[in-house]
């Protein structure tokens, strides 16, 4: 490791207020990281973000089948509809993905997230 020199001036409005000698000295260490042990981390953070935002969904679908209104998720291209209880598949366009869903008259029965990557 290289010892580096700093020095260290404090200044308020423009105007040094504390001139410092050669007596003061700043030690800067890095702590050695566990990588192992950050990404770990970084997973459990990851999994516990994406079951709140599950969560938040669930809440949002919810919602959308209460009111029989359809719901947005995410960014133009990369997000998601969600198609309430009671859609019509054919009038939307989803009989392709959401058939299997919907009752004989082409009705959901249950609600369904589909992705815009799939709709191209």
């Amino acid at each position: 490791m290289s010892d580096r020199r700093y020095e260290l001036k404090v200044f308020i409005d423009g105007h040094e207020i504390m001139p410092f000698d050669d007596e003061i000295s700043v030690t800067i260490r890095r702590e050695p990281v566990d990588k192992k042990e950050i990404e770990n981390l970084i997973r459990e953070k990851t999994k516990a973000a994406e079951a709140y935002m599950e969560g938040v969904k669930a809440e949002v679908a919810e919602l959308a089948d209460k009111a029989g209104v359809q719901a947005y998720w995410g960014e133009y291209g990369s997000g998601e509809t969600y198609y309430p209880v009671g859609t019509d598949v054919e009038a939307e366009y989803i009989g392709w993905e959401a058939s299997q869903y919907a009752d004989e008259n082409g009705i959901l029965t249950q609600g369904l997230w589909i992705s815009s990557s799939s709709m191209c």
